[in-house]
């Protein structure tokens, strides 16, 4: 049985990886939020993301705790099909969410 919990593993910690997602990442933008992700070809089907929500665009904390949750609730629920669907088999894909 899988598990469809937000694990450790799921997140996008190291500073190297994250500066690697910033320069050389691709990246498209929906109002609020702006998604920037690299995909590299492996053995192993893996995806991990980092969610930043900028201060700037949402002033009070309740929102951006809210929005983080969101986020990441979407994530849990979407990575079961990641790890299904043979097209994306056999990549690596990070994910930030500012």
């Amino acid at each position: 049985m899988r598990t469809l919990g937000f694990l450790k593993t799921h997140r996008l910690r190291s500073k190297k990886n994250i500066d690697t997602i910033f320069s050389r990442g691709n990246s498209f933008a929906e109002f609020p939020l702006r998604f920037i992700w690299t995909a590299s070809k492996t053995e192993k089907t893996e995806c991990n993301i980092a969610i930043s929500i900028p201060k700037k665009r949402f002033a009070h904390a309740v929102d951006r705790n809210t929005l983080k949750r969101r986020v990441r609730e979407s994530f849990r629920i979407l990575y079961s099909t990641y790890q299904i669907d043979q097209q994306i088999a056999g990549y690596k894909i990070d994910f930030v969410v500012v």
